[in-house]
């Protein structure tokens, strides 16, 4: 950070490792028949002594620490063509069953949540503010969540 010019650097190096293919697979990879081939099914596969990270950090590869999927896809198709086999909607909120109420305040309840979990973290708000939150919480919408869920609960659905 004391040197802006190294910080603009490293963000270009990301920046170009996530935008050019090429780029990216001389920095994951290396050079093809030196540090890597491409077997039959299409996997970008290291070479002795390259197979794993040690040697690829040392020969200056695996330096893009973020990756574009779209690379990813390409360099191991056979990964790719499992996880859309088996990719699903996303990540379902099992703790809170669909209610009402969870409709109407449960997005903002979690914003809520996260801000005021950072703000005791951080120090910006004492522990003792927890209890202002919970307060806040239940009267804000989680009480109601709650109340339904349990009459759902207690209705046998």
């Amino acid at each position: 950070m004391e040197d802006p010019r190294k910080v603009d650097a490293i963000c270009a190096i990301l920046e170009r490792g996530l935008s050019d293919f090429d780029f990216y697979v001389l920095g994951t990879y290396g050079v093809e028949g030196e540090h890597f081939k491409i077997n039959d099914d299409g996997i970008y596969v290291g070479l002795e002594p390259y197979t794993g990270s040690g040697e690829g950090t040392k020969a200056g590869m695996v330096f893009v620490p973020l990756t574009n999927p779209d690379f990813q896809m390409k360099t191991n198709p056979v990964e790719n063509e499992f996880a859309e086999k088996y990719k699903d909607t996303g990540y379902s909120d099992v703790l809170v069953p669909p209610t009402e109420a969870a409709d109407e305040y449960l997005t903002d309840l979690k914003t809520y949540t996260l801000d005021s979990y950072i703000k005791i973290i951080t120090g910006e708000e004492d522990i003792d503010f927890f209890d202002e939150y919970v307060e806040e919480f239940n009267t804000t919408g989680g009480q109601q969540i709650v109340d339904e869920i349990n009459g759902m609960m207690n209705a046998g659905k």
